[in-house]
Formats: structure tokens, C-alpha cells, sequence
């Protein structure tokens, strides 16, 4: 009797697996957030690599995040960008050393910050139930959700007087995959240092990622003083 459970619970995991999707990518899909329609002067602004603060970030991460938020806040035009600080470390340096507006090219903005939460499987709910306590193993992929997020501090500091303007915790959450409406910020991480983020393609985490990127060239628009404003 114990024989013949056991080969039916086997039977059953069979099934379930050859039903299942495949692990971390939904059938679902969400819709990115919009950038804020704008139309006037643009502020200049420099933007430096993001800082690690989570163990599982990769390398490149940072670079990856920074190239993504520039591409989108060309797209978003209320920004001239100029070339970005090789690194955090360089840009506040020269923040902290000079104080000068032309240090970054005539820019009168920079934005610093740093990666505090980067969770591509940050939680799931398990629809395996029973089955999956009995073996001991998580099943929740054959029919449960995972959740990406990701999340950055930054800070917009005025470079002449090294004063910080704002700061922001920017949070990008997803359990399913973006089906953009704009093609162009649907793909703002396809390709960025490398393939840093290929690993993520037409997954939660993207999505997570995309998200985020937006709302903080939202948030950065909403928040630096119209004075700055003026090219």
C-alpha cells in the first residue's frame, strides 16, 4: 500500500511539472508606468554609476541602472544629460573637492545615489499545498507568483553649492511581465553593459527594474526647482 502511494504521488508531480511554466516568467503581463509629458526648458544634469549596498548585486549593476536611467531621461526631455562619472566615488569627489559648475561640463545638477534593494525572487506564494511540504521542495513555481524588487536612494545635489536639493527611496515591484505601451522604455535595459541584465529579459525582475528607472525620472522631474530649468 505505502509502494503504491508513493508511485501515484509521483505520478501527480509528473503532471504537475509537465503543466508547468517556466520558473520566474508569468503568463501575466503589466503595463509600465508613463513618463510625465513635459514640454519647455530642460535642466542639465550629470548622473554617476549607482552603488551596491546588497550583497546580491552583480557587477555591472550599477552601470547597467545608471546607462537605463539616462536613456529614459533623454526620452522623458525635461534633461540635457551630460557624459556620465565613471563611478559614484569620482563624482562626489569632485563634488566634495571643487564645488565648481564646470566641473561636470557646465551641468548645475548631479544625481548620486545608491542600490539598497535588488531581490529578482523577493517573495512567491506556493500552490503546491500539501505535495510540496510532503517532498520537502517548493512547487509554488507550477502555479504560484513571484515577486521582483528593486530599490534606490538617490539625491539631487545642486554641483555649485554642493547643497542636496531632494532625496528619494524610488521602489520598482513586479510579479509578472511588462508589456510596455512605449516600445522604447520596454527596452531601455535590453543590451546595457554587456548584457548585464539579459539574465532578467521577459521576467518580473525587468520589469521591476523598468519601474523603477521610470518613477525616478518622474520623481527627479517633479522635484528639481523650476530655476533650474533654463535650457
Amino acid at each position: 500500500m505505502k509502494n503504491l502511494l508513493v508511485v501515484l504521488l509521483l505520478a501527480l508531480v509528473g503532471l504537475l511539472s509537465s503543466c508547468a511554466p517556466s520558473a520566474g516568467i508569468t503568463t501575466q503581463t503589466e503595463t509600465l508606468p508613463e513618463l510625465e509629458p513635459y514640454a519647455g526648458a530642460k535642466a542639465k544634469i550629470v548622473l554617476g554609476e549607482f552603488d551596491c549596498k546588497v550583497n546580491n548585486c552583480s557587477s555591472g549593476v550599477g552601470r547597467g541602472i545608471a546607462d537605463a536611467m539616462i536613456t529614459t531621461m533623454v526620452l522623458a526631455n525635461r534633461f540635457v544629460v551630460v557624459e556620465q562619472a565613471d563611478n559614484l566615488g569620482v563624482l562626489t569627489a569632485e563634488l566634495n573637492v571643487t564645488g565648481e559648475a564646470d566641473a561636470f561640463q557646465g551641468a548645475d545638477l548631479a544625481v548620486i545615489g545608491n542600490i539598497t534593494q535588488f531581490e529578482p525572487n523577493a517573495s512567491g506564494n506556493d500552490a503546491s499545498g500539501g505535495i510540496g511540504r510532503i517532498f520537502g521542495t517548493r512547487l509554488g513555481v507550477f502555479g504560484g507568483q513571484q515577486t521582483a524588487t528593486a530599490t534606490i536612494d538617490i539625491r539631487l545635489v545642486d554641483i555649485k553649492s554642493r547643497t542636496i536639493i531632494t532625496a528619494s527611496r524610488i521602489t520598482g515591484e513586479a510579479t509578472s511581465v511588462a508589456m510596455g505601451a512605449d516600445g522604447r522604455l520596454g527596452s531601455i535595459f535590453r543590451g546595457a553593459v554587456g548584457g548585464t541584465f539579459s539574465q532578467y529579459e521577459n521576467t518580473p525582475m525587468e520589469t521591476a527594474l523598468q519601474k523603477m528607472v521610470i518613477n525616478a525620472v518622474n520623481d527627479l522631474g517633479a522635484k528639481i526647482p523650476q530655476e533650474y530649468y533654463k535650457y
